[in-house]
């Protein structure tokens, strides 16, 4: 049983994790955490310089550091990176302290969304390369999000209010979260 009253927004890059954890926090009037923020700010530098200068391992263990701290406070949506579910340890953080929403994402509008945004670490300045990147990573986490999530919503679409109205409705079905919407 969740005991706490946290929200964890999960899903690929560019699903709308962070646009869409800002506004539901406002929403539900709870504090907004940016775990890669986090990370960039202990760190004190972007999140591309960790990944070329310490790895993506490190980059993973200080992720779950982090989460470590975070997942402790209470009223709180916290958007994640998107390889947050590829260690047991966070996964285990996230399903014991909170609702998991995930965001799910087509490849094709990843890689509209981030056509321009070169903060991308994993990815290439090749498109073809680029899908078969996402791809490949896709394939390998979409499972392990749709098995830990509670609620999924589908931002293909991408008009945010009516994510966020299709998030506070499943929120409602959580008995601590009634409270908050009456």
């Amino acid at each position: 049983m969740i005991l706490k009253n946290n929200i964890f927004i999960i899903g690929a890059m560019a699903s709308g994790k962070s646009t869409i954890g800002k506004l539901l926090s406002c929403k539900l009037n709870f504090n907004f955490i940016d775990s890669d923020e986090e990370i960039k700010k202990k760190l004190d530098m972007d999140i591309n310089s960790i990944f070329k200068y310490n790895g993506e391992f490190f980059f993973r263990k200080e992720e779950e550091k982090i989460l470590e701290e975070i997942v402790i406070k209470n009223n709180i949506v916290l958007s994640t990176g998107g390889g947050v579910i590829d260690s047991d340890k966070n996964i285990n953080l996230l399903v014991n302290n909170g609702i998991i929403i995930y965001l799910k994402v087509s490849i094709e509008n990843q890689l509209l969304r981030i056509k321009n945004n070169k903060d991308r670490p994993i990815l290439s300045n090749n498109k073809l390369n680029n899908y078969n990147i996402l791809y490949e990573k896709n394939k390998i986490r979409n499972n392990l999000y749709n098995k830990i999530s509670n609620i999924i919503v589908d931002t293909n679409e991408f008009d945010i209010n009516i994510i966020i109205e299709k998030i506070l409705i499943s929120l409602k079905e959580f008995n601590f979260f009634i409270k908050k919407f009456s």
